[in-house]
This record gives C-alpha cells, structure tokens and sequence, in this order.
C-alpha cells in the first residue's frame, strides 16, 4: 500500500470517530452517558477526555462491526490494585487476574466460621471492563454454594446490574468484600438461590474436590490444587 494511500485512510478513520463524537444525545437511562447514534454504543463521556482510544473495526465491505474502547487507566488501576491485595489481602479472600488478560480476575473466598459455608472454597470471577473503574464489573461464582447459581451473574449494588449505583473509589477488594457479606446474609437478588444450611454445608464440603477438577481453577490456582484446603494468607 502507497504512503499516501495509508495517511488518507488513517485520515478517514480519524474524521469517522471524530464524527461519531460529535452526534451523540444523552442517553435517559444512565446518568453522564451518551448513547453514540453512529456506532450504537454507551460512551461515557469522561473517557473521551481522558485517553480512552476508540478504534472503529471494519469488515472487508467496509461496514461498521465493533467498536473497541481500550484505556491505559484500567490496566495502571488493575496493576496497582493486583500489588496491594497480592501484599494486603482481606479476610478469607484472595483475587489475582488471568495471566493474559488484566480485565479477567478470579478470586477464592472462604467459607468464614459460624456460617453454613464455613470449611468451604468458593472459586468465582470478576470481569472488568475497559472502561474500569469508570463502569463495574461482572461478578460470578462458579462453585456450587447453594447461594449463587453457579455461573450466573451475581446482582449486587458493585456489579454492572447497577451502573448508576457504582463509585469507581470501589475496587477488587470491596467488591469481594461486599460479596463476601452478601453471601452470608439472605438477601434475594438476581443470581441468589435458596438452599437450607444443611444443603449449603454440604456443598461447602464438597467444594474443594470440585474447583481442583475444573482446569480452569488449576490454570489460575496452581498453588491452591493440592487433595487437602490449604489456608488463605488472611483467614479472619
């Protein structure tokens, strides 16, 4: 391809997202959001003007596909907080992200005493996204707890179920300590179950034996693979 050829197209490209910028209205639903009318997306307003890159993505036609936000801050605030929960974890909690993707985290939260999951590993994620910590995150539990579907997300007031409820001062260990205390309470959401503590102490019991099986679990928690529970650096 031509020199010349190649700056007229990035040229296009540039004036299509500089184009797609200006038509925006405010979306009703999300307070600071702006519906785009060209790529049909949320953009919040606040990454636009603070380094988030929008890439238009094009089909061999030339028409639009997808729309990718990518921000350098999500990655500086996911490694930051990788370092101080890795140092500083919170009781019966662990979190570290995939190894490939810093948006993807997995967690273990331990059954804590005087509870019907005590003696028991709960394995979940945590799925940020780019737009983190502006917008938050996806949570999930993927061991059976007999409190949440297994591998369904989890309604909270830190998950993308509420968007208009989220601060972004929230991060990895919040959000898991706020699952933690809305595992232990009864409280019904979208993604809860009811079970009796007979029931959920069981599953407990069998939680361990479960996680070391799925591949996935091992990819992230070698360290935590071993027959017999090992104890979290933090266990209250």
């Amino acid at each position: 391809m031509e020199k010349g050829q190649r700056e007229e197209e990035s040229e296009s490209r540039t004036a299509l997202v500089a184009s797609a910028t200006r038509r925006t209205e405010r979306c009703p639903k999300s307070r600071g959001l702006f519906a785009s009318q060209f790529f049909g997306c949320i953009i919040d307003k606040r990454q636009l003007s603070s380094g988030v890159q929008l890439q238009l993505q094009l089909d061999s036609s030339g028409s639009r596909t997808s729309t990718i936000m990518a921000s350098k801050q999500a990655q500086k605030r996911l490694m930051k907080e990788h370092t101080e929960i890795t140092k500083s974890p919170p009781p019966f909690i662990i979190a570290r992200p995939k190894e490939n993707d810093i948006l993807e985290w997995h967690y273990i939260i331990r059954g804590p005493p005087d509870t019907p999951y005590v003696g028991g590993e709960f394995w979940g994620t945590v799925t940020f996204p780019p737009e983190y910590p502006f917008r938050p995150p996806a949570i999930i539990m993927n061991t059976p707890s007999g409190r949440f579907k297994p591998a369904h997300k989890i309604c909270t007031s830190m998950s993308d179920y509420h968007p208009d409820s989220w601060n972004p001062a929230w991060g990895v260990s919040s959000i898991l300590t706020g699952l933690l205390s809305f595992m232990v309470s009864e409280e019904v959401a979208t993604g809860a179950m009811t079970a009796t503590s007979s029931e959920r102490m069981g599953y407990a019991s069998r939680s361990h034996s479960y996680n070391i099986a799925d591949p996935r679990f091992k990819a992230i928690f070698p360290d935590h693979c071993n027959p017999k529970m090992i104890d979290l650096p933090n266990m209250g």
